[in-house]
């Protein structure tokens, strides 16, 4: 959800910016069925508690192989999910649910901007992150190896080596 935050403030406050990191992203908003679908999930997590959640996500947010090669970062995943209230997760898929599309904004942003999205991420994939990165004016995309939605954890030596050369331009 970091992504859509850094939206909103790269739209917001230009000013206080001098460069932009996106990682595993979207530009676009829910289709009027994704975001029902989301405030169900909703109910059923304040009903059912973090476990929907996680049973629901955790297939979605990691590349094919992590399963087999770090199983530990999929587990400690799973607690932190299971770990968060119901009340924060419920507010998390509303918001998620309202959140507006801003691709049509994107050439406003036209600080230095990195994006980086995790070649098998089925839920921001690198096709639709690569479409948004050209319509920003100053922008490049890096697609990290046998990553999924949680890259920064699944390939952290290639997010920070994207990030340290972006950040020493």
């Amino acid at each position: 959800m970091g992504g859509y935050v850094a939206w909103q403030f790269a739209l917001r406050h230009r000013t206080r910016l001098s460069k932009l990191i996106l990682c595993d992203t979207r530009a676009i908003a829910d289709t009027p069925e994704a975001a029902a679908g989301r405030l169900k999930t909703a109910e059923r997590v304040m009903k059912e508690g973090p476990g929907v959640v996680a049973d629901a996500m955790l297939p979605k947010l990691f590349a094919p192989n992590t399963a087999k090669d770090q199983p530990q970062i999929i587990e400690a995943t799973r607690q932190v999910i299971l770990r968060t209230k119901a009340e924060g997760i419920a507010a998390a898929l509303h918001g998620l649910a309202q959140r507006p599309d801003v691709t049509d904004q994107l050439p406003k942003i036209d600080v230095p901007t990195l994006t980086i999205c995790g070649e098998h991420d089925a839920i921001s994939p690198p096709t639709e992150m690569e479409q948004f990165t050209a319509k920003l004016p100053n922008a490049r995309f890096v697609k990290i190896a046998g990553a999924g939605h949680m890259a920064p954890l699944e390939a952290p030596g290639a997010v920070n080596a994207a990030i340290r050369a972006f950040l020493a331009l």
